[in-house]
């Protein structure tokens, strides 16, 4: 679902959120040959689908204003994404955490130019968004790889429109 809504002349508050429950119908094998000789599935009907957070959400407040005779803004994004799973093998695989992220940005404009300063990921929270398990600890004596979310940013960022 989408929803905007112009609290004033000036705020724009927008919200979206998605549910999925998305879960097998049926039984899995991931080899078939397991399946026709009576072995027990990869995974069993109703497992939860990998990569497949149940709820995700995202709020993004707005503010329009001027400086001098500048259009301006100022913006908070806040984005959250469940937890899920990082593979359908129910033996093997394991849970990702859930995370929040936290953007802000402010900006003028003139014409056909725009000057934003913004900083992106402002908690610097470290969102999961894979889990490799290679089978065997790796000489470091981690046993999972982690690919996460990018690190905080910040900068600003010049447009021209030509």
């Amino acid at each position: 679902f989408e929803m905007d809504f112009a609290a004033t002349e000036n705020l724009t508050l927008s919200f979206a959120g998605s549910y999925n429950d998305a879960k097998l119908s049926e039984n899995f094998w991931r080899i078939d040959e397991d399946r026709i000789s009576g072995e027990a599935p990869t995974a069993p009907k109703g497992t939860a689908m990998p990569y497949v957070p149940e709820l995700q959400l995202t709020f993004i407040g707005r503010y329009n204003f001027s400086v001098g005779s500048l259009p301006a803004f100022g913006q908070l994004a806040l984005s959250y994404r469940d937890k899920a799973w990082n593979d359908l093998e129910v033996a093997v695989r394991e849970q990702m955490d859930s995370y929040t992220i936290m953007n802000l940005s402010t900006g003028i404009e003139k014409n056909n130019w725009s000057l934003t300063l913004y900083c992106n990921k402002l908690t610097d929270e470290r969102g999961q968004v894979d889990i490799l398990n290679p089978g065997y600890p790796s000489p470091s004596g981690i046993e999972f790889n982690q690919n996460i979310i990018r690190p905080r940013s910040f900068g600003i960022r010049w447009a021209q429109r030509f």
